[in-house]
């Protein structure tokens, strides 16, 4: 066995946290800025409500009936399907996060908007998406993080070499008789080396966005 296709373990794994995170990010700054600005009170509340209880249900409870859910829908071992699961599993927190930070800021910069005839999308992106980039930052990095080292999820929804992730492909230089150790510790390099650049970017981007203005 040679590198055991570290490449195609690597881009799925970029793919996966990239886009992801990018769905769990824009969708949570979406329904937090309908949650806290649209004036839906009581629906907001349910919504809200509905949304928190999603953060309390894990991977590992889940994992057969999803894969049964996913297999009736064929979408077990693509790529679509593992990124629509990690963007359910990541957005009740980003929701929560977001509905917090946006409904701190002023109604007045809703309502001038609104004044100036500007449409809700063109008010959210060019208003709240702006504003929000601390909590967007925030949702990214640890979001980001989870997904590229997630392991159990892969390892049963991606049946194919061309849809595992980094960690199935370090895990593969295991086995109950041996181990490849050179093999393996090369992987978790190449594995830990992107996370580590990933976690100080964002930071660098976090610390821009609340300096001095």
């Amino acid at each position: 066995r040679t590198g055991g296709g570290l490449g195609f373990k690597f881009i799925n794994s970029v793919i996966y946290s990239t886009v992801a995170t990018f769905f769990i990010v824009f969708f949570g700054l979406m329904i937090g800025f309908a949650l806290s600005k649209m004036g839906f009170e009581k629906l907001s509340v349910f919504i809200g409500a509905l949304i928190g209880l999603g953060y309390l249900i894990s991977i590992n409870s889940v994992i057969i009936p999803l894969f049964l859910t996913l297999r009736a829908v064929k979408l077990v071992d693509t790529h679509f399907g593992i990124i629509l699961v990690y963007t359910a599993f990541g957005l009740p927190m980003s929701v929560m996060l977001s509905t917090q930070f946006i409904s701190g800021l002023p109604d007045s910069l809703v309502e001038s908007a609104y004044i100036d005839g500007a449409s809700t999308f063109r008010m959210f992106i060019s208003i709240i998406v702006p504003m929000s980039m601390p909590v967007a930052v925030t949702v990214a990095i640890i979001n980001a993080l989870c997904i590229w080292n997630e392991f159990l999820l892969v390892l049963f929804l991606a049946s194919s070499e061309f849809t595992k992730s980094l960690p199935v492909g370090v895990y593969s230089f295991s086995s109950l008789t041996s181990t490849e150790l050179g093999w393996q510790l090369a992987a978790l390099v190449i594995a830990v080396l992107p996370a580590m650049i990933e976690y100080f970017i964002f930071i660098l981007i976090f610390n821009l966005g609340n300096g001095p203005q």
